[in-house]
C-alpha cells in the first residue's frame, strides 16, 4: 500500500506532466495554424529567412509562428489551395544569400528580390519552381553563372538578372525556355557569344543584354523573333552587320540598341547614342500588359511599386494576363532593365 505523502507525490506529478503536455500541445497548434497545415512552404520561407544576414528595415520581423504565413511581409497565397505564390522582397536593403529550399515553393509563380544585396550564386534548386512565372533578381551581387537548370522552368516569362556579377556567358540551354517574353542581363561580366539557340524564343519581346562583355556577331536566327519590340546590345564587342530587310523580318521593333562595331550601322542611324542608352539600358521594368489599356495599366504599376500591395497586385496582374491572352493580336507595355 502506497504512503500519503507518494500519493501526494505522484498526484502532483500527475499535474504537472498534464500541464507540460498542455503547454506541448498548445504550441504545436499555434504554430500549426501559423502555416495553415502547410509546413512545406513555412519550413522553405523560414530557411530563405535564416539566410538573411542584414534585414535594416525589419520587414521578416512578421515571419515567425505568430503570424498565419500568407501574412508575413512580401508573402502572396492562392485563394484556393493556400500555397505561396509569390515572394515580393524589393528595394528592402536585404543581404544575405539565397537559400535552395525556395526550390521547395511548387506553388511559386514570382520571385520579386530586386534592388536588394543578395550575394553568392543562384541556386539550382530554383529549376524546380515548375509554375514559375517572373523571376526578377536585379541590382544585386549575385555571382557564378546563369544555370542551366533556369531553362527548366517551362512556364518563366520574365527573366531580369541585370546588374549582378554573373559570368559564364549566356547558355545555349535558355533557348528551352520558349515562354520568354522578356529577358535583361546588362551589366554583368558575362563574355561569350550570343548563342543561336535564344532564336527559338519564339515569344521574346524584350531582350536587353548591354555592357556584357559579348563578341561576336548577332545569329541569323534572332532576326526570326518577330514579336521583339526592344533589343539593347551597346556597349559589347559585336561584329558583323545588320540584314537590310530587318524591318521587315522584325516588323513590331521599336527599339535597337547595338554598338558601332556593327559596321553597316550608320545606315540605319545612330544606335549607341546617350538617348538610347538611357531607353535600353537604365529604364526600371513594370509589365501590366495591354488588357487594361496603356495608361491604365502604368499607373497600376506605379502604384504596385510604390505601395507595394502584393495580394491586390498579383490578382490584378493574373486578370491582365488572361486578357492579353485572349487577344488575337498581342501588345505590351515594358520599360525595361
Amino acid at each position: 500500500m502506497k504512503s500519503p505523502q507518494a500519493l501526494i507525490y505522484l498526484s502532483s506529478f500527475s499535474r504537472i506532466s498534464i500541464y507540460g503536455l498542455s503547454i506541448i500541445c498548445l504550441t504545436s497548434a499555434t504554430v500549426s495554424a501559423s502555416y495553415g497545415g502547410n509546413e512545406t512552404d513555412y519550413l522553405a520561407l523560414l530557411s530563405f529567412k535564416s539566410k538573411i544576414t542584414h534585414d535594416p528595415y525589419k520587414v521578416l520581423t512578421s515571419w515567425n509562428h505568430s503570424f498565419y504565413l500568407c501574412d508575413w511581409t512580401g508573402i502572396s497565397c492562392g485563394r484556393r489551395h493556400k500555397r505561396v505564390n509569390a515572394i515580393v522582397l524589393y528595394s528592402y536593403g536585404l543581404e544575405g544569400s539565397l537559400s535552395p529550399h525556395v526550390g521547395n515553393l511548387s506553388f511559386l509563380r514570382r520571385l520579386y528580390l530586386w534592388n536588394n544585396s543578395f550575394q553568392g550564386t543562384i541556386p539550382p534548386e530554383l529549376g524546380r519552381l515548375s509554375r514559375l512565372r517572373h523571376l526578377i533578381l536585379y541590382d544585386n551581387k549575385l555571382s557564378g553563372v546563369i544555370l542551366k537548370e533556369i531553362s527548366f522552368l517551362s512556364k518563366l516569362k520574365i527573366l531580369q538578372i541585370s546588374d549582378n556579377k554573373l559570368e559564364g556567358g549566356i547558355p545555349p540551354s535558355m533557348g528551352n525556355i520558349t515562354s520568354l517574353e522578356v529577358f535583361t542581363a546588362s551589366r554583368n561580366p558575362l563574355g561569350g557569344s550570343i548563342p543561336d539557340t535564344l532564336g527559338h524564343l519564339n515569344s521574346l519581346i524584350v531582350f536587353y543584354s548591354c555592357d556584357c562583355n559579348l563578341y561576336g556577331s548577332i545569329p541569323p536566327s534572332i532576326y526570326n523573333l518577330s514579336l521583339l519590340v526592344n533589343i539593347s546590345l551597346a556597349h559589347n564587342y559585336l561584329t558583323g552587320s545588320l540584314p537590310s530587310e530587318i524591318g521587315v523580318m522584325l516588323p513590331n521593333l521599336k527599339l535597337l540598341h547595338i554598338p558601332p562595331s556593327i559596321y553597316n550601322l550608320s545606315l540605319f542611324g545612330d544606335g549607341d547614342d546617350e538617348e538610347s542608352d538611357e531607353i535600353g539600358c537604365t529604364w526600371k521594368v513594370v509589365m501590366l500588359g495591354y488588357g487594361c489599356g496603356i495608361l491604365v495599366g502604368l499607373v497600376m504599376g506605379n502604384l504596385m511599386l510604390s505601395t507595394r500591395k502584393v495580394k491586390w497586385f498579383n490578382a490584378i496582374a493574373d486578370a491582365t494576363e488572361s486578357l492579353v491572352l485572349k487577344k488575337k493580336k498581342r501588345r505590351h507595355v515594358y520599360v525595361g532593365k
